[in-house]
């Protein structure tokens, strides 16, 4: 199991004053070297690298905040041409110093990965098709180029470092309150510039000119029926609902903590404020789809008359299957699309746009199932159709083989945490993680895939932590735990 040595108040105060100087240090050569905002990146990539190597339970706050602080079109061009913005020299600072720190730990003979989440089920099968779907992808990656091997193992090492951070170093009370504030003041932190967008009718950050021209900047907003849709830092209104989703929940199972309970009302009561001010329409159908998931997964006399409806269903369905495909109505559902149901309000045609794109995703698919067309070609190629559903942007980009490991694994994940028994402020956050995972199915982002890979291993450690005598869901009073979620 993973043991950490123990730490002396001389030797945390001297992790304090190098993780502090180097940052500061850092933060002043970015900006003589750069801009003002290149040295804030640059700050939190040092200090990623110092908390990874030094202390790396301080990697969970720097990986939630590279997610949340700055867009991800603001950042630092390299010499040799690399951008680094900041969630990603926060993922490569903290992979550097943990490497270290790693070395270190099993040279001392300790554990890298907390063994008891090993002996649990659903943990176990999640995590084994997790590192699975990782290990495979820069191999099956590489017959598209050796570029696309590298970037699948880029892709696979922020969502392996973020899971693995939640898992390790957020399982204790302390480690879970951390995480539950963090959530907190990053929501906070994101008002003013929602606020600011709805009153200036721009981004805060419209005056900024990425280091590459072909990035997306803020001088573009998006509007719908006339009304502006705020992304504060984010560049996306979508990429700010994925946010939205997990940190209000989690803002709000404060109030389960010790803490003023009004103080984790009013936080969810921004993030609701904040969804709506973002115009979009997937939060709220995920919000409802992962709301009724997790309510009929915890009765399980409803789980058995749902499935047995289901099984009627589909038994029933066969013969309208058969009479639908007796009849040609391909021709003429694309000419309702396309005469009327496309041009009567700008939901119609997004919906209908969706139909076609999915269509196209699954021809792309069928010609290449295994490799795929490579990482983020979705949004590079102007021969590949934009998905607006990650899961088949995934099977586009990284084949099915890789997309089905990962997309089977983070289902039995959420199954799992869905029926334990955990703290009521832990199943709110479940929700949370619940209703990201829904909207995937509607938007293809996945700039905020860190901060929900650190949340799920921070539930995986919740769910290890409790005792076998209440894990199963059964009719007795759910665990009320007051030291964190």
């Amino acid at each position: 199991m993973l043991a950490a040595s123990p730490v002396s108040s001389e030797t945390s105060y001297s992790v304090r004053v190098a993780l502090g100087t180097g940052t500061v240090l850092a933060g002043v050569a970015g900006a003589v070297l750069g801009d003002a905002l290149a040295g804030v990146v640059s700050a939190f990539a040092v200090a990623a690298f110092l908390a990874g190597a030094l202390q790396p339970r301080l990697l969970a706050p720097l990986i939630a905040a590279g997610c949340v602080v700055l867009p991800p079109y603001v950042g630092w061009l390299l010499p040799g041409g690399a951008f680094i913005n900041m969630q990603r020299g926060v993922m490569y600072g903290g992979l550097l110093g943990v490497t270290l720190w790693g070395l270190r730990e099993r040279m001392e003979g300790r554990w890298l990965v907390p063994i008891e989440t090993l002996r649990h089920r659903p943990l176990r099968l999640s995590l084994l098709l997790l590192c699975s779907a990782w290990l495979i992808a820069p191999f099956l990656a590489a017959p598209v180029g050796t570029g696309n091997a590298v970037r699948a193992l880029n892709a696979a090492l922020y969502e392996a470092l973020a899971l693995w951070v939640g898992l390790s170093f957020t399982k204790g009370a302390d480690g879970r309150r951390t995480l539950q504030l963090v959530l907190a003041l990053l929501l906070l932190y994101t008002v003013p510039y929602w606020v600011y967008e709805l009153q200036a009718g721009h981004t805060a950050f419209a005056w900024y000119v990425p280091p590459l021209p072909d990035l997306l900047s803020g001088r573009g907003q998006i509007f719908r029926n006339g009304r502006i849709r705020v992304a504060a830092t984010f560049g996306q209104p979508l990429a700010f609902d994925q946010f939205l989703l997990i940190a209000s929940p989690a803002a709000f199972s404060l109030v389960f903590t010790r803490l003023p309970r009004l103080l984790g009302v009013g936080l969810a009561a921004l993030g609701v404020a904040a969804l709506v001010a973002t115009g979009s329409r997937s939060p709220w159908l995920a919000i409802v789809l992962a709301g009724g998931a997790l309510f009929i997964l915890r009765r399980r006399r409803l789980r058995v008359a749902l499935a047995i409806a289901a099984v009627a269903l589909a038994v029933a369905a066969i013969p309208v299957v058969q009479a639908l495909r007796a009849h040609s109505l391909a021709r003429e559902a694309k000419s309702l699309l396309l005469t009327r149901f496309s041009r009567r309000s700008e939901a119609e045609f997004s919906a209908a746009s969706r139909v076609f794109l999915t269509l196209g995703a699954l021809r792309e698919i069928r010609a290449r199932p295994v490799t795929g067309y490579g990482v983020n070609a979705t949004a590079t190629s102007a021969r590949l159709p934009s998905v607006d559903d990650y899961y088949l942007a995934e099977a586009v980009e990284q084949g099915v083989v890789v997309a089905g490991l990962a997309s089977i694994a983070l289902l039995a994940a959420w199954l799992g945490l869905a029926r334990a028994r955990l703290p009521r402020g832990a199943l709110w956050i479940v929700f949370g993680v619940g209703a990201y995972l829904v909207e995937w199915l509607f938007v293809g982002l996945h700039d905020t895939s860190p901060l929900m890979f650190l949340v799920l291993g921070s539930l995986f450690a919740s769910q290890a932590s409790v005792g076998p005598e209440v894990r199963a869901v059964g009719p007795t009073p759910i665990l009320r735990l007051e030291g964190g979620i």
